[in-house]
């Protein structure tokens, strides 16, 4: 019972581990876009 399958029951770290990369993700694409979208206004 130490590795539960993920489709049965999903642990709630693999939940915050999801939504972590997901923020981690959304962040850079946000710092990233502007840069080199408008790299004279930063």
């Amino acid at each position: 019972m130490a590795t539960p399958p993920k489709r049965s029951c999903p642990s709630p770290s693999a939940s915050s581990e999801g939504t972590r990369i997901k923020k981690i993700s959304i962040e850079g694409n946000i710092g990233k876009g502007p840069r080199e979208m408008f790299p004279k206004q930063g």
